[in-house]
C-alpha cells in the first residue's frame, strides 16, 4: 500500500493543533461572553454539493439596549428551530456581533471535526510507518499499458524487517468496476470486482529478519469474454438503461496489479495500475 506517512503525519498533526485551538477559542469565549435570550427571525439557504442547509438567522438586544442580529455559523438540512422560537445566545458585550448560539454543536462542532479527522490521518500516517518497519513491497511492472490478450511480465521484491511467520504471498491482476451515479442530488460511488486471478510464490514458511527475495510474475491481460462485459450496453435490459440514464450513471474499470503478504503480525499490501485499452480508466 503506497502511503506518503510525512504528508499524512503533518496533515494529522496539523488538524489536531487546528482542533486545540479551536477548542480553546469556544473555551474563551465561553467564558468571556454574556449570556441573554434571541430569538429566530429568519433562515438563510446554503447551497452545496451534498445539497442544500439552513442556518438560522437570529436577533437580540444586549445589555446597552442595542438590536444585533447574526447568522449562526452552523447549518443543518432541516429547520431546527420554528420562526419565532426564543433561544440562548453568548456574545462578547466589546463586540456584539461576535455571538453564538449557547449549544453544544456551535460551540463545540468544528474541534471535535477537526480533532476526528486528525486522529485519522495522524492514525494512517502511525499506521503506515509502522508497516514500514515490519517489511516492504516493491512491484514493478515492464509495461503499463496493454491491450486485452496481450501478456506482461514483471517482479516483485519482498524485504522483511523482522522474523515472519508468511501464511500466503499473493500476486494478482485484478479489474474492479466503478459504477458513479447521483442519488438525491449526491454523488455516490459503487465498486465491485469483476476479475482476480493470481498466484502464490510462498505459502506457509518462516523467514528471518532481514530476509528479501524477488518474485517473478507473468499475467495475460484479460480478453472482455473473460468477466462480465459492463461495456456492452446492448446486453442491458430497456429498464436498466433507463435506470442508468436517469441516475446518470458513469462506469469504469481499473486494473491494477496486486502483492499481498498475510502473516501473523504483519500485513503488508501494495499494489500498482495498469491501464488495458478499452477497459482501463
Amino acid at each position: 500500500m503506497k502511503v506518503n506517512t510525512l504528508i499524512f503525519s503533518v496533515l494529522g498533526v496539523g488538524l489536531l493543533i487546528g482542533a486545540v485551538y479551536s477548542a480553546n477559542n469556544s473555551y474563551e469565549f465561553k467564558n468571556a461572553a454574556s449570556l441573554t435570550q434571541g430569538k429566530v427571525v429568519d433562515y438563510i439557504k446554503r447551497r452545496s454539493n451534498d445539497g442544500t442547509t439552513y442556518a438560522p438567522v437570529i436577533e437580540f438586544v444586549t445589555e446597552k439596549n442595542t438590536t444585533v442580529e447574526f447568522t449562526s455559523s452552523s447549518s443543518s438540512s432541516y429547520r431546527s428551530y420554528s420562526i419565532g422560537d426564543k433561544i440562548d445566545v453568548l456574545y462578547l458585550e466589546n463586540n456584539p456581533n461576535n455571538a453564538r448560539i449557547n449549544s453544544f454543536m456551535s460551540l463545540w462542532f468544528l474541534p471535535i471535526i477537526l480533532g476526528f479527522i486528525g486522529s485519522v490521518f495522524f492514525g494512517i500516517g502511525l499506521y503506515a510507518y509502522l508497516q514500514n518497519k515490519k517489511g516492504k513491497i516493491v512491484i514493478n511492472v515492464k509495461t503499463l499499458t496493454l491491450k486485452p490478450g496481450e501478456e506482461f511480465n514483471g517482479d516483485v521484491n519482498i524485504q522483511l524487517f523482522k522474523n515472519t511467520e508468511i501464511n500466503s504471498f499473493v500476486i494478482s491482476i485484478i479489474g474492479q468496476e466503478i459504477i458513479s451515479y447521483r442519488r438525491r442530488g449526491r454523488r455516490r460511488q459503487e465498486r465491485r470486482k469483476i476479475y482476480e486471478k493470481g498466484m502464490k510464490p510462498i505459502i506457509n514458511k518462516s523467514f528471518p529478519a532481514g530476509y528479501e527475495s524477488t518474485h517473478q510474475f507473468n499475467f495475460m491481460a484479460p480478453n472482455p469474454a473473460e468477466f462480465v462485459s459492463i461495456e456492452d450496453a446492448s446486453k442491458q435490459s430497456i429498464m436498466n438503461k433507463m435506470i442508468d440514464f436517469f441516475r446518470r450513471e458513469e462506469r469504469k474499470v481499473e486494473w491494477y496489479i496486486s502483492a499481498v503478504v498475510d502473516a501473523k503480525g504483519i500485513d503488508l499490501d501494495n499494489k500498482e495500475q495498469i491501464f488495458i485499452h478499452n477497459y482501463g480508466v
